[in-house]
């Protein structure tokens, strides 16, 4: 069964990450992307993170 896999990351380079437990039956696998930080550029970063789904897609 395939597993969650939850990551953290701290600046640059500084990441933990570790599976957590199996998807459940009634969960939508999907990923989310949540950033934490002050006076960040909400339309610049949803610009670059969709402009790399469409240069991934397009592969």
């Amino acid at each position: 069964m395939p597993t969650k896999l939850p990551q953290a990351w701290l600046g640059n380079d500084q990441h933990d990450d570790q599976y957590d437990r199996p998807w459940q039956p009634h969960e939508p696998r999907q990923t989310r992307l949540v950033l934490i930080g002050r006076e960040l550029d909400q339309v610049r970063i949803e610009s670059l993170v969709l402009q790399e789904e469409v240069n991934v897609a397009g592969k």
